[in-house]
């Protein structure tokens, strides 16, 4: 409207004007999913760790968002140990330009500890191999050893040992995906065969005057494989040639092998009571 005395030099058409005042254009957001850890327990995983928003604006808080927050990738039933990936999805915003990028799910071996159980004979002169099985302390959700691969095979000194003594017995060859195995070595005792040593010579006898020859004895009990003894000292105060007329015990001791060895033995030794007999 024109007022004044211009008025009338003006002839006024109206008209609409139309166009664009401006665009208003999404902001970026990038959502990451958090990668997430945990040790084989035989479960399938679900789920994710949460996420972390990179372009907020002005204070704002993922409660602008609207959807709902998922999770997918090849983590979701993992079970076994490995890296998997893990994503996020299923948010929604006319604010923000959404784009997402993915963690990692790692599943760690967990640990087994295999411990070979000790083992224990008598001596018997035969070489020693094997082992006396393993325990197990580890396994989840009710697994048993059938889980594992490879072959349990046995070592340490105690393969081939013979003699009495104490000797190492370890365990090993076993492989799994899923546990990270370490072993415990047990034990193999060899305990000495009990070996009873009774003199029990012939009648010995001499003249005043002279010496006993002592040499005649005899082993109760059972030497094993190739063992012998090759011999024993025997004494008596009868063999002196001073000693005087009357009846003399016979001692024994010191068995020496002419093969094997005499500590695989508990050696028991006995005395002939008036063995030795002096006219």
């Amino acid at each position: 409207t024109l007022s004044g005395a211009s008025a009338g030099n003006y002839v006024l058409a109206s008209d609409s004007i139309s166009g664009t005042i401006g665009t208003v254009n999404k902001a970026s957001l990038t959502v990451t999913a958090n990668s997430a850890a945990k040790t084989y327990d035989g479960l399938a995983y679900s789920g994710g760790n949460g996420v972390t928003y990179a372009g907020l604006v002005n204070g704002e808080t993922a409660s602008v968002l609207g959807g709902t927050l998922s999770y997918g990738g090849n983590a979701q039933g993992a079970t076994n140990a490995g890296s998997y990936t893990l994503n996020a999805s299923g948010l929604t915003s006319g604010n923000y330009d959404i784009s997402y990028v993915a963690g990692v799910l790692t599943v760690n071996k967990a640990a087994l500890t295999v411990t070979a159980n000790s083992a224990a004979k008598t001596y018997d002169g035969l070489a020693y191999s094997g082992g006396n099985g393993v325990t197990y302390a580890g396994l989840v959700n009710g697994e048993t050893a059938s889980v594992l691969g490879g072959t349990l095979a046995y070592g340490g000194n105690a393969q081939g040992a013979t003699n009495a003594g104490s000797y190492t017995l370890t365990a090993s060859g076993l492989t799994s995906g899923n546990y990270d195995i370490s072993y415990v070595a047990g034990a193999l005792t060899i305990n000495p065969a009990a070996l009873t040593l009774v003199i029990q010579p012939t009648a010995v006898s001499k003249t005043y005057g002279q010496l006993a020859a002592l040499s005649a004895y005899s082993v109760l009990g059972t030497l094993q494989g190739s063992d012998a003894i090759g011999s024993v000292t025997l004494s008596s105060t009868g063999a002196a040639a001073t000693a005087s007329v009357g009846s003399y015990d016979i001692t024994a001791s010191n068995a020496v092998f002419s093969s094997g060895s005499a500590s695989n033995y508990t050696i028991t030794y006995q005395t002939l009571s008036n063995g030795l007999t002096v006219t």
